[in-house]
């Protein structure tokens, strides 16, 4: 937002050297994000691939599904 202020008061290339932080920072956030979202969804793979238990009403035994 602080940049589109300093387009509409200061001019689209005085705005533009403020824009590059903004973009670097942003591009590094996406890139963590991406990186975190990889580690999560092989955890979650692994967790998904692990055989499951029940037990019915009742009984003391857990049977594998």
């Amino acid at each position: 937002m602080i940049v589109i202020l300093e387009w509409i008061v200061v001019g689209v290339s005085d705005a533009m050297v403020s824009l590059a932080p903004l973009l670097l920072v942003v591009g590094v956030s996406m890139i963590k994000d991406i990186i975190e979202d990889r580690v999560r969804y092989k955890s979650d793979q692994e967790e998904n691939d692990r055989p499951g238990f029940y037990s019915a009403l009742g009984q003391n035994r857990f049977t594998e599904c």
